[in-house]
C-alpha cells in the first residue's frame, strides 16, 4: 500500500507529478488532485459536479487528455477539482466516463484593480 498519494517534483519550468496507486482510476484520481493542490486555491463551501467523457488511443493520452480537460473546465468554471469517480475501470480500456466533484469547490477570489 502506497503511504502517498503523489509527490511534486523538480523540473525548471513545469508541474512535475507522480502519482501512485494500485489501479488506474486511483494512479488517475491522485494525480488530478495533486495537480490541483498545488495551485493553492482559496477554499470555499460551494459543492459542484461535472461530467466529461473522453477517448483516447491509448492510456497515456487518456492520462492527458483527462488533465487537459480538467484544466480547460477549471478554467472556464473558475473551479478545483480534487475528487474524481469513475463511471468505468480505466484499467484496461482506453475510453473514460467520469463525473468529477469538487468536494468542497475549490476557488481563487480575483479582486479588482481600483
Amino acid at each position: 500500500m502506497f503511504s502517498k498519494k503523489y509527490e511534486i517534483l523538480e523540473h525548471p519550468a513545469d508541474l512535475k507529478i507522480r502519482s501512485y496507486g494500485k489501479k488506474m482510476d486511483e494512479i488517475f484520481s491522485n494525480m488530478i488532485e495533486g495537480m490541483f493542490k498545488s495551485c493553492r486555491p482559496e477554499m470555499t463551501k460551494e459543492k459542484v459536479s461535472r461530467e466529461i467523457k473522453i477517448e483516447s488511443l491509448d492510456r497515456e493520452s487518456l492520462l492527458v487528455n483527462f488533465l487537459s480537460e480538467a484544466l480547460t473546465l477549471s478554467d472556464i468554471n473558475e473551479e478545483v477539482y480534487l475528487k474524481v469517480k469513475f463511471d468505468n475501470s480505466i484499467a484496461n480500456s482506453d475510453r473514460i466516463m467520469m463525473r468529477k466533484e469538487i468536494v468542497p469547490l475549490m476557488k481563487e477570489v480575483m479582486v479588482p484593480d481600483d
